[in-house]
C-alpha cells in the first residue's frame, strides 16, 4: 500500500515543511509497521501547463494557453470534449499531453481532463498541488490486524501520537447529512452485511475530477476517472472506507438492497468482464433484484456514472471479511476496496464516508449537498470499556511508565481515558474507539501492547531473566537439518514447500479423493479445505508443473500430514519423488538412489514386498521398508494413471518415510578394528530366480550360509519378456577369514554351499 506523506499531513495539525523522513519511517517501523520503502517526489510546477480545449478534430486537438496567450495542436485522444482543461507537460519546449507519472505515479497512463471550479485569469491553479512529496509503501502483511492503518488519516493518527502532535478534528472534514432510517435501504443478510449507508443527490453534474483530487490519486497510483468516482476513490484512501456512486436514474425507485445473489445470476462488471454469482456472494441489487455491484469488491456496468448522469446514489457498507474474502478469490478479483473489506472495517464508518464524501463535494463545487439526507440500515457497533491498573501496565512492561503519558498517548488515538485514584494506585477506564476494538483491541493485554509500542520497544532494557530454564534437546532439530542436506547434496534432490491442505483441483485432474480426511469449517477457499493424508500427491503436481522446462526432476518435502479416523493423528513424513523424462528407469535403479540416503545416515533397512496398495504405486513394484520389525515407510513406481497426469513420457518413483523416527533416529556407535591380516575374497554370483524372490531375501539367505561372508551387494539386474516369470540378478560379496588366508578349494566349498542354499531356499538357478 502506497501512501503520501504530504497527504498523511493533510490530518495533522502541523503545516507539511521539510518533515525529517528518515527519522518518521524509523518511528513507524519500530512502533507501527513494516515501511517497505519509501521515495522522494519533486515537481517543477513551472514545465506542468493548464490549457483549455478549444476544438476537436481527426487530426488533432487544438488547446489554448491563457498563461501565454499562445494556441496549440495536440495529437487527438478520445476521452476529451470542446472547453474541458487540461494539463500539458513542457520539457525544454517541447509541449505533451500531461502524464500521471507528471504528478508522481509509477503507472503509465495520460491524465484526464481537470474540473477547475475557479476561475483561472489569477493564475492560482498550482496552488492546488505541492512541488515536493514523499511516499511510503506500507508492507500489507504487518498492518492485516490494523484496519485503521489502510488509509492517510490512520496514519496520521500514529505520527500524532508517537510525536504528540494535534490530529485534526474529523468534525472539520465531513458534513453531516440528516440521518434517516429508510425502506429504501434494505439489509436482507445482517451477517455478510452488517451496516449500509446511502445518499441521494438528486442535482449534480458530470464533471472532470478537481486537479487537488487528480494529483492525491496519482501519488498512490490510482488512476483518475471522472470526479463523482474520483472523490469515492479519494474517500477510501483518506479515511479507510469504500464506497461507491451509482447513477440514480438506472435504479428503480432508489432502492438499494444488500443481499445475497441467487445462483446463476450474472452481472457485468466495470472492468468489462461478465461474471456468473454464486449464492454466497454479497450483492448491491435494485428494488427489482437486478446486481448493480458485487458487494465490497467492484461495481457492475448497469447505474455506472457517465458522461449523462444527473443524480447519484452514493453507497457505503460494513461487509463480512469472509464473505468477501471468498468472493474475491472465487472470482478473481481483488480491488483496492476488496482489500480493505478483507481486512473487516468499522461499521461505524459508513456514515462518516458519505459524510466526507459530501463535504468534498461541496469543497469542489461540484454539487450542493446542504439538503441531502442520509439512510441507514443496520446497528451501530457497540463500545466497548476497559478498566486497567497502572500498577499492571508497569508490571507486564517491566519499566516505570509516567501516567500522564499513558493518557496522553492513548488520548492522541482517539482513546477516551479517565483516570480513578485508588489505594492501590491509579485506576483507568478506557473507551476504546470503535475503529480499533473491531478487529484489534478488546483485552488488558491490548491495552498494555498499546502503551509498550508508544513507549519504545528500544526503550525497554534487556534483562537476564533470573531463573534459567536447562537447554532442549536439539538433536532432531540436527537429525532434519541433516537429512535434508543429504537429500540435496547426495540424491540432487530439491526442497519443497507445498500447503497443509489437498488442491482440490489437482485431486480433480488425477480422479482421485482421498478418505479419512479432516476437513476445516470455514475454509479461505474451496481448493483447499482437506488436510493432507500424503505429501505425494502434491510432489506429483510439483512435477507435472515442472516437467516442461526439465528432463530430470527431483523434490522432497519435509512437512505434517493429518489422518482420521476414530481419532486425529498427526504425524511428520518425509516424500519424495523422482521423474526421469528421457530414459525410462526401473525399479532397482530408484531404490539404489533411495539407498544412497540410507546409507548416509546409517540406517540399515530391509526392503520386503508391501502390505499395503496405495492408489498411487504400481502394486507389484511396491516396497514397505522395515528397521528391527518396525515400518518406517515405503517406496515404489508411480502406476502409469497417475504418471499420465504428471508427464508424458519416462518413468516416476516416490518414496514415504516416517519423518518422526527418522528425526529422533541416533546412528549406532561406531567402532574401529584395525585392518584384516588376511585378504579379501571377491567373488560374484548371477542367478535366475523367481521373479517374485525379492533381493533382500537372496541377500540374507547368502549371509547364513557361512559367517565369513560380508559385504553382499546387488550389482545388476535383467529380465527378458521371453522369460516370463524368470529375473536374472548379480550379486558380489567378499569372503574374509580373520585366522587364516583362505585357499582355493576351502572358497570352492563356500561358493558350492551358496549355490546349493539357493536352490533349495528360492528355487535359484546359476548362470
Amino acid at each position: 500500500m502506497k501512501l503520501s506523506l504530504s497527504w498523511i499531513y493533510d490530518h495533522i495539525e502541523k503545516p507539511f515543511d521539510a518533515p525529517n523522513i528518515t527519522d518518521i519511517v524509523a518511528a513507524l517501523n519500530e512502533s507501527t509497521a513494516e515501511i517497505a520503502q519509501w521515495s522522494h517526489h519533486t515537481f517543477d510546477r513551472d514545465a506542468l501547463i493548464l490549457a483549455q480545449v478549444t476544438s476537436i478534430d481527426s487530426s488533432g486537438i487544438q488547446v489554448y494557453v491563457p498563461t501565454q496567450a499562445q494556441t496549440i495542436i495536440l495529437p487527438y485522444r478520445a476521452d476529451l470534449q470542446d472547453n474541458q482543461h487540461i494539463l500539458l507537460h513542457n520539457n525544454h519546449g517541447t509541449i505533451r499531453w500531461a502524464q500521471m507519472q507528471d504528478l508522481g505515479s509509477t503507472k503509465e497512463s495520460l491524465l484526464p481532463a481537470v474540473h477547475m471550479h475557479k476561475t483561472i485569469e489569477n493564475n492560482n491553479w498550482q496552488s492546488y498541488f505541492i512541488h515536493e512529496d514523499y511516499t511510503i509503501e506500507i508492507d500489507h502483511k504487518s498492518i492485516t490486524h490494523r484496519p485503521d492503518l489502510w488509509c492517510h488519516r490512520g496514519f496520521a493518527r500514529e505520527l500524532c501520537a508517537l510525536y504528540g502532535w494535534q490530529l485534526k478534528p474529523l468534525d472539520q472534514m465531513i458534513m453531516m447529512p440528516n440521518i434517516q432510517q429508510s425502506s429504501l435501504l434494505t439489509i436482507q443478510d445482517a451477517i455478510a452485511c452488517r451496516r449500509i449507508a446511502a445518499a441521494y443527490i438528486p442535482k449534480i453534474q458530470y464533471t472532470t475530477s478537481p486537479l487537488a483530487v487528480m494529483a492525491r490519486l496519482c501519488m498512490v497510483d490510482s488512476k483518475p476517472i471522472n470526479a463523482l468516482v474520483d472523490i469515492t476513490n479519494y474517500v477510501m484512501f483518506d479515511i479507510g472506507q469504500p464506497m461507491h456512486a451509482f447513477d440514480a436514474s438506472g435504479i428503480p425507485n432508489h432502492t438499494l438492497i444488500a443481499r445475497k445473489a441467487n445462483p446463476g445470476q450474472q452481472i457485468r462488471l466495470l472492468d468489462g468482464e461478465t461474471i456468473t454469482l454464486g449464492s454466497n456472494d454479497l450483492i448491491i441489487a435494485d428494488a427489482e433484484s437486478k446486481p448493480l455491484s458485487l458487494a465490497g469488491i467492484m461495481g457492475g456496468s448497469d447505474a455506472s456514472i457517465g458522461r449523462n448522469t444527473s443524480a447519484i446514489l452514493v453507497e457505503s457498507g460494513s461487509f463480512d471479511a469472509a464473505t468477501i474474502r471468498h468472493s474475491v478469490l472465487r472470482h478473481k478479483k481483488r480491488t483496492e476496496a476488496s482489500m480493505r473489506y478483507e481486512k473487516e472495517l468499522d461499521q461505524n464508518q459508513v456514515v462518516i464516508a458519505i459524510a466526507r464524501y459530501m463535504y468534498l463535494l461541496h469543497q469542489y463545487a461540484i454539487a450542493s449537498v446542504h439538503t441531502t439526507t442520509m439512510f441507514v440500515a443496520g446497528p451501530e457497533s457497540p463500545p466497548i470499556h476497559i478498566d486497567i491498573p497502572h500498577a499492571l501496565i508497569e508490571k507486564r512492561l517491566g519499566v516505570p511508565i509516567p501516567p500522564a503519558f499513558v493518557v496522553s498517548r492513548l488520548e492522541a488515538l482517539d482513546f477516551s481515558v479517565s483516570v480513578h485514584p485508588k489505594s492501590t494506585g491509579d485506576m483507568y477506564h478506557m473507551s476504546v474507539p470503535s475503529y480499533r476494538s473491531t478487529k484489534d483491541i478488546r483485552t488488558k493485554e491490548d491495552i498494555i501492547e498499546e502503551i509498550g509500542r508508544l513507549w519504545g520497544y528500544n526503550n525497554i532494557p534487556a534483562i537476564i531473566p533470573s531463573k534459567l530454564s536447562l537447554p532442549a534437546d536439539l538433536a532432531w532439530v540436527y537429525n532434519q537439518r541433516t537429512i535434508k542436506k543429504i537429500l540435496q547434496l547426495t540424491l540432487n534432490m530439491h526442497e519443497l514447500s507445498s500447503y497443509a491442505f489437498f488442491d482440490e483441483s489437482w485431486l480433480k485432474h488425477l480422479d482421485w479423493q482421498p478418505q479419512n480426511t479432516l476437513e476445516v469449517q470455514h475454509p479461505v477457499s474451496g481448493n483447499w479445505r482437506r488436510l493432507i493424508t500424503s505429501l505425494v500427491p502434491s510432489l506429483c503436481k510439483a512435477i507435472h508443473d515442472n516437467a516442461e522446462h526439465q528432463t530430470i526432476v527431483r523434490f522432497f518435502e519435509y512437512a505434517r500430514i493429518w489422518s482420521h479416523n476414530q481419532t486425529v493423528h498427526e504425524s511428520l513424513s518425509l516424500a519424495g519423488i523422482w521423474a526421469d523424462l528421457q530414459t525410462p528407469r526401473d525399479f532397482y535403479y530408484y531404490k539404489n538412489q533411495l539407498e544412497q540416503f540410507f546409507i548416509y545416515v546409517d540406517l540399515p533397512v530391509q526392503w520386503v514386498p508391501s502390505d499395503q496398495t496405495f492408489a498411487w504405486f504400481i502394486p507389484e513394484q511396491t516396497a514397505k521398508l522395515v528397521y528391527k520389525k518396525q515400518s518406517i515407510g515405503y517406496f515404489g513406481i508411480i502406476n502409469p494413471t497417475w504418471q499420465s497426469k504428471c508427464i508424458d513420457k519416462g518413468s516416476m518413483a516416490a518414496y514415504e518415510l516416517d519423518g518422526t523416527f527418522l528425526r529422533n533416529y541416533q546412528k549406532p556407535v561406531t567402532h574401529y578394528v584395525s585392518a584384516p591380516k588376511y585378504p579379501d575374497i571377491h567373488r560374484d554370483i548371477s542367478i535366475f530366480v523367481p521373479i517374485e524372490v525379492t533381493a533382500d531375501s537372496i541377500k540374507n539367505s547368502i549371509a547364513q550360509v557361512d559367517e565369513r561372508i560380508r559385504d553382499i551387494k546387488l550389482i545388476d539386474f535383467f529380465h527378458k519378456k521371453e522369460w516370463k516369470n524368470k529375473k536374472s540378478l548379480t550379486f558380489s560379496f567378499i569372503i574374509r577369514d580373520p585366522h587364516a588366508t583362505l585357499t582355493g578349494n576351502r572358497i570352492d566349498t563356500i561358493c558350492a554351499h551358496i549355490q546349493a542354499t539357493l536352490q533349495k531356499k528360492l528355487g535359484a538357478e546359476v548362470r
